[in-house]
């Protein structure tokens, strides 16, 4: 495909940003989490998440089954249909919704 070159580029851009800035929060400086984390195994993955009650499309598919991000960092592009589900400290899945876009 060839929007993942420059996208999976634009995805590395932004995680070096957000690392750059959350070194920042906890005061240290800018450039802190450069040295490590910039030769990760980056991964990019494109997932179509299912609405919630989304009846399979195909006999025997599978889904995503429930799992743990690895890395340090995880980028999620979320539409507005959901399907991301999230296990809180108490063992409960919760459902996941993006914030509206702010202006």
């Amino acid at each position: 495909m060839a929007w993942t070159g420059p996208y999976y580029d634009a995805m590395r851009d932004l995680g070096d940003r957000l690392m750059s800035l959350f070194a920042r929060g906890l005061g240290l400086p800018p450039g802190f989490f450069a040295g490590t984390t910039g030769q990760a195994a980056n991964a990019l993955r494109a997932n179509q998440l299912p609405g919630p009650g989304t009846p399979l499309r195909c006999p025997g598919q599978l889904r995503a089954g429930a799992h743990t991000d690895y890395g340090t960092l995880t980028i999620l592009r979320q539409d507005t249909v959901g399907g991301l589900e999230v296990l809180d400290a108490g063992g409960r899945w919760a459902g996941w919704s993006r914030s509206p876009a702010r202006s």
